[in-house]
């Protein structure tokens, strides 16, 4: 994954942070990223198609407001 500059988390478009634990949460972001993206190809026997169009999905869920998640929520579960 790829960050949009040095300064900022590719999810949640924030700056870098320390969380409480000392983890930089730029490093944790894109392991879990990694981590998901593998994860869908597992799943879906895909040659990551599929797993780029989840997280592109993930990725705009993160940056949307509680009331618009659950709008989403309500339509696709």
């Amino acid at each position: 994954m790829t960050k949009k500059n040095n300064n900022t988390c590719e999810i949640t478009g924030k700056a870098h942070g320390e969380f409480a634990n000392g983890k930089d949460e730029f490093a944790y972001n894109n392991f879990m990223v990694s981590r998901m993206f593998t994860a869908v190809n597992i799943a879906m026997g895909d040659d990551g198609y599929k797993a780029k169009e989840v997280l592109e999905n993930f990725k705009q869920l993160i940056k949307m407001s509680d009331e618009k998640y659950q709008e989403q929520v309500k339509y696709y579960g």
